[in-house]
């Protein structure tokens, strides 16, 4: 008799832990897809938001509108010193600046290019310069983003559109 009572409390408590997981699982998955759904949306606004500030410039020019102008100067030069104390230093083989022909500057500004590759080179210089070690390392394209923002200012004019640092790499 005491056997038959214990099977049916465990009986009883197992039913009644279906039904609290039954009723668990009625809860939290409906809120979890919601949740799973609207985190998909903000991922995705992002990821769009975040694309078409990268492309933005690049996709107006027309690619035979497009010009390279090549500074070959190799550059070697010390970055901001490590949390560490370490140095470190910095090495770029060239500079290539894209140039869009279409742009209402061009004819005007083409010229003076040349004439202030070595004010270019400085940018760069002290733009690269500015990072620590580990900070370039992942830092590589908001570099070019300002070295691209100080280079237009400098020309005041936004003809040249991107910016390389042919084979940066530290040490």
């Amino acid at each position: 008799m005491k056997k038959n009572m214990l099977s049916i409390i465990v009986i009883a408590l197992c039913a009644i832990n279906v039904i609290l997981s039954a009723v668990l699982v009625l809860a939290v998955v409906p809120a979890s897809n919601k949740t799973t759904k609207l985190v998909n949306q903000v991922a995705s606004i992002i990821n769009l938001e975040l694309e078409a500030s990268a492309d933005e410039v690049s996709d107006s020019v027309d690619p035979s509108d497009v010009e390279i102008y090549k500074i070959d100067s190799q550059l070697t030069f010390n970055i901001k010193r490590s949390l560490n104390g370490s140095d470190h230093y910095a090495a770029i083989d060239s500079i290539t600046l894209s140039i869009d022909k279409g742009s209402k500057d061009y004819s005007k500004l083409n010229k003076t290019i040349e004439a202030n590759a070595n004010f270019i080179t400085d940018i760069v210089t002290e733009v690269v310069s500015s990072y620590t070690y580990d900070d370039a390392i992942s830092s590589k394209e908001e570099m070019k983003a300002q070295i691209l923002e100080k280079v237009q200012a400098h020309f005041k004019s936004d003809f040249i559109f991107a910016v390389s640092l042919n084979n940066l790499c530290f040490q």
